[in-house]
């Protein structure tokens, strides 16, 4: 049965919301070195600089809330095709600022559309790929989103040849172009027939079946299909009729307040890792931090954004579905902690060797994290809550990822002018301090269908039973 189209559209439509992402990850990490830009809003101090740059994850920390509440209710598609136009419409208000409370509203705006891709992308794309696909899917998207912060991290290059406006209002104006893109391809795909089943469409659910494998809907095949999935989905609402909402905090089958908190607890790690304290003002620390030009701290950055690409592809395509995500998450803080205590080392020299030292650590820090927590948090919450609580877990993890990365863009500008190469230690202490956590509590889903890791929980409940498949045939994975 034909399956490449339909995924294939279904994850092209996705890598544009997941590029557009990055792009604004990695945006003002060069605009804040134009000085046109500096320019027409009067010269921003540290903090200005840091609530421009960090009201966007605000904005995507609202957005992320208000998908946990209409999430389940409207479905996967109908909020990315509303969160792109709403990028649509902030990134348009941004490139025509000309005030910061101008330009801070479009952030904020941006913002809370990106917060409803950035929840409901990953979910849909994890609810309509086979189960042995979807962390490579899954880590797809993060490559998107660092080949978002590399095309953007070049175009701010090039762009400072250009002596007018238009070499910081182009770049703030494409992301646009890219939430269009999602806006614009979604709504010619399916569904998930999971959650179409879970709303009681059933009808919509085979079609939206038969349209993924190229079969008609009503064929044995599709028919199978849907008949497994329905009996799950129907125990799982079986079981959530017979608790309420403060059993989440006691005894509850599927273990699901304990499932939400480790998908929000990868998003949680990955931010006070210290990603972004370098990702989003690169640059500016290479030039504040380390006395270089503003040319060479623009290639640098750029260099890096293509290593942090490389690395991704490699987890991709060799480590993620070999090695598996607890065992990287692991190391990966390690690595990062590592990299961190030499970065703060070189500093403390104060020569230019130790200048040389702290750039070549810059660069392993994000070796490190792009071979291992650049795509997990993105892939571990959609795979490891249950259907009952896969948007309300994705909701949760992303706002989780927002809220922390606006502190740390926010304290990021002030911590390095005050504190120093401190500041570079203090996240490397932070890594070190995960390791436990992750070794003592996090779970393996490498190569597990959604119900297969369902089962993981039930049996810390041995009296309690969902029906396992033995039998499942490959194709039937694609909407596990």
């Amino acid at each position: 049965m034909e399956f490449l189209s339909e995924s294939t559209g279904i994850l092209l439509a996705c890598c544009f919301g997941f590029a557009c992402f990055g792009y604004d990850g990695g945006l003002f990490s060069g605009i804040l070195t134009n000085k046109l830009f500096l320019e027409t809003f009067d010269y921003p101090n540290d903090t200005m600089q840091g609530q421009i740059t960090g009201l966007y994850d605000l904005g995507c920390f609202f957005g992320a809330i208000f998908t946990f509440i209409v999430g389940d209710r409207f479905g996967r598609k109908t909020i990315i095709t509303s969160g792109s136009f709403i990028h649509v419409v902030g990134g348009a208000i941004q490139a025509a600022s000309y005030s910061v409370p101008q330009i801070i509203v479009g952030r904020i705006v941006a913002g809370f559309g990106n917060g409803f891709m950035t929840v409901a992308i990953p979910v849909w794309l994890s609810e309509t790929v086979p189960a042995h696909k979807r962390g490579k899917m899954l880590t797809l998207l993060s490559a998107l989103n660092v080949s978002g912060i590399v095309f953007v991290t070049f175009l701010n290059f090039g762009m400072r040849y250009i002596k007018s406006h238009f070499s910081w209002r182009f770049p703030v104006a494409f992301q646009c172009a890219l939430a269009g893109g999602t806006m614009v391809l979604t709504p010619f795909f399916p569904e998930s027939p999971r959650w179409l089943i879970y709303r009681g469409y059933n009808d919509r659910a085979k079609r939206s079946l038969g349209r993924l494998f190229g079969a008609d809907p009503d064929s044995p095949e599709v028919e199978s299909m849907f008949s497994e999935v329905f009996v799950h989905v129907e125990e799982e609402k079986k079981i959530a009729s017979e608790r309420s909402t403060k059993d989440l905090f006691g005894k509850d089958r599927l273990h699901n307040l304990r499932r939400i908190l480790l998908g929000a607890g990868t998003q949680f790690i990955q931010q006070f890792s210290g990603v972004n304290v370098a990702l989003y003002y690169l640059p500016v620390l290479f030039q504040n931090s380390l006395g270089l030009s503003e040319t060479l701290s623009l290639i640098l950055a750029a260099c890096n954004s293509v290593n942090l690409l490389i690395c991704l592809v490699i987890a991709c395509l060799f480590l993620i579905e070999n090695v598996g995500r607890r065992k990287l998450m692991i190391w990966g803080v390690i690595g990062q902690g590592t990299c961190y205590l030499l970065v703060a080392m070189g500093l403390v020299a104060g020569n230019q060797a130790g200048s040389i030292v702290s750039v070549a650590f810059l660069f392993g820090f994000y070796t490190c994290f792009g071979l291992t927590w650049d795509a997990i948090p993105w892939l571990y919450p959609p795979e490891i809550n249950s259907q009952e609580y896969r948007n309300i877990g994705a909701s949760v993890s992303t706002a989780t990822n927002w809220i922390c990365n606006y502190v740390v863009v926010v304290i990021t500008p002030i911590g390095v002018a005050n504190i120093q190469w401190r500041f570079y230690l203090i996240f490397a202490i932070l890594n070190y301090s995960f390791i436990p956590l992750l070794y003592f509590f996090y779970e393996e889903t490498r190569g597990l269908s959604l119900e297969e890791i369902d089962q993981i929980f039930l049996r810390k409940n041995p009296d309690n039973e969902l029906p396992v498949f033995e039998d499942k045939k490959a194709e039937v994975e694609h909407i596990e």
